[in-house]
């Protein structure tokens, strides 16, 4: 095996890893180094680890003042703890969205939506009834940011995920008051959310 043929695997490699780490599309000065308040926007309990380097920066370091919505108690996923998750994983996984909820020092708003499970979009996209209540918890919350998902990809390809970024889309599109909304991963062409004005 020549040195080029044993360098390029590697490279290949690296370059993979490198495109799959998790990033927000940043505009030169349009994401305010440091926001007052943040409001991440998920389908699932363990969905901010994702976005975990970004809320601690803001929520703990530069202590903004953080909420999550999240939109499911996911109970259509697997328990990945070694010492099991008892007979109701909804229940585990609530409690450990409290718990990362506690960590960021964010308030926690904690919907009841059924988990779509991964394999189709869930039954609550794009309904009407619940893009009016997430517009009003973020008209609520009034954060100066909202992150959440890549409505194309959903970041991670998971289509609950593309279907929160959606609804959080139109939600904010509702609101005569709109704050700035950041997708996690975003690919492709950088941009920011953009609305009709009012």
């Amino acid at each position: 095996m020549t040195p080029v043929s044993r360098v390029f695997p590697l490279l290949l490699f690296l370059c993979a890893t490198a495109a799959a780490r998790p990033h927000v599309v940043r505009h030169p000065g349009a994401v305010p180094a440091s926001p007052a308040s943040v409001m991440w926007i998920a389908a699932h309990p363990d969905d901010e680890s994702v976005a975990a380097p970004l809320l601690t920066d803001w929520c703990r370091v530069q202590h903004a003042r953080c909420t999550f919505l999240i939109f499911t108690r996911g109970e259509a996923g697997a328990c990945l703890r070694l010492d099991a998750c008892g007979a109701d994983l909804a229940t585990t996984r609530s409690a450990e969205a409290g718990a990362a909820s506690q960590y960021f020092r964010a308030d926690s708003i904690h919907l009841t939506l059924p988990d779509g499970g991964g394999a189709a979009a869930p039954p609550w996209k794009l309904s009407d009834a619940v893009i009016s209540a997430v517009a009003g918890f973020i008209d609520t919350v009034r954060p100066e940011l909202v992150l959440t998902f890549d409505p194309r990809h959903g970041t991670t390809c998971h289509p609950d995920h593309a279907a929160v970024a959606e609804i959080v889309l139109a939600a904010v599109n509702k609101l005569s008051s709109r704050p700035l909304v950041y997708f996690l991963e975003t690919r492709g062409p950088s941009r920011r959310a953009r609305f009709p004005s009012a």
